[in-house]
């Protein structure tokens, strides 16, 4: 492994850079090929960042990736959500904008309490804590938190518990207490509600891949270099969303783009795994455990809430208030008969609304 190697000051020569992402993917994409084998979630991500990780604790000789790569990825991600949103969005979120704002009030104190709750029963620093305690998706608190020098495998791996516990219960606990009263065709696909708006907006140009990508770079690099907290991740998708909510139709990511994104993320986010690791974590069985009942509790108690208050579906209120995937729970919304457009919405609002308040609430909290 002599070709890699680390330049004075801890940059990367341009001769073992490529070397390195070559081989950050190439592990990444064999981690992605095993977690997407056993159906775990957000494979790419998770799956890539295992392998590099395994690596790294093994005592692999990684070199330093340069921040701007860090940066490109975090603008990435923010053009993956912006892409979701459109005028369709804000026709949804206006019959929705009170339980929208119940659920993102709820879900950010939620990873502030929570995330105090286990700094106080751990060694981890409290942004290391609210970051992982924040219920706003694996690849979302991972990079956030890199920018914020926070331990991102403590962020990582406990965001990965919380969502399989998840994935896990919240299913079963809406089979077990909610009953299927929701009309079928009313249910919708998520996929259908855009299908729908994007034919209604057949009449105006469809700009390519390009255009996107070039709008949500350019606003997530200068949104990072003005020093806004997460600005690679804010900036673009705040971009990406505004230029199409004012009319502009951008193609999203391809499926095969997003998960090449997801791979690349993944393994540098494993490069921050050591071989001390395993020890430290070994420690925080009972801690993870509980942080893990704790945010399960504070969905399941909100969706009970949003039931109560707004009359909806259990099932529908349930699998909106989970702290999941966008995806992986729209999906799970259409199985069981829920209001999948409902729970698609108000998951986005619940992402969009922690990547945009909880960074700025971190900062005051640590005094940065």
């Amino acid at each position: 492994m002599g070709i890699i190697t680390r330049a004075r000051g801890g940059v990367c020569s341009l001769e073992s850079l490529p070397v390195t992402l070559g081989l950050l993917y190439g592990l990444g994409y064999l981690g992605y090929r095993g977690f997407k084998h056993f159906d775990l979630p957000a494979a790419g991500l998770v799956g890539a960042m295992f392998a590099t990780a395994l690596a790294a604790i093994l005592g692999f000789p990684w070199v330093e990736v340069p921040q701007w790569i860090n940066v490109l990825l975090q603008a990435v991600v923010g053009v993956m959500i912006g892409s979701k949103i459109g005028r369709e969005s804000l026709t949804i979120l206006r019959s929705l904008l009170l339980p929208a704002v119940v659920l993102a009030m709820w879900m950010v104190a939620t990873g502030v309490i929570v995330g105090f709750v286990l700094s106080g029963l751990t060694t981890l620093d409290l942004a290391t804590s609210i970051f992982s305690a924040a219920p706003g998706g694996i690849a979302e608190m991972s990079v956030i938190a890199l920018d914020y020098g926070a331990d991102v495998s403590a962020v990582a791996l406990l965001q990965f518990i919380r969502i399989l516990g998840t994935y896990a219960t919240v299913p079963l606990i809406s089979q077990r207490f909610a009953t299927a009263d929701v009309d079928p065709e009313r249910s919708g696909n998520p996929d259908d509600t855009a299908s729908r708006s994007t034919g209604a907006r057949k009449m105006l140009r469809a700009y390519p891949l390009p255009y996107t990508l070039a709008i949500g770079l350019s606003a997530g690099f200068l949104a990072w270099w003005v020093g806004v907290p997460a600005g690679g991740i804010v900036g673009s998708m705040l971009a990406v969303g505004a230029s199409q909510t004012a009319g502009l139709r951008l193609r999203g990511l391809p499926s095969k783009g997003i998960i090449a994104a997801q791979i690349g993320l993944g393994g540098i986010l494993g490069l921050n795994f050591d071989p001390s690791m395993p020890g430290q974590f070994a420690t925080m069985i009972a801690p993870v455990l509980l942080l893990t009942m704790l945010l399960l509790a504070s969905g399941i108690g909100l969706g009970f809430l949003l039931h109560r208050l707004f009359h909806w579906d259990l099932t529908t209120c349930l699998l909106s208030c989970a702290a999941a995937g966008l995806t992986q729970m729209g999906v799970i919304a259409l199985e069981m008969r829920a209001d999948a457009v409902k729970v698609s919405m108000l998951h986005l609002v619940r992402i969009v609304a922690i990547i945009i308040f909880l960074p700025p609430i971190i900062a005051i909290l640590i005094g940065r």
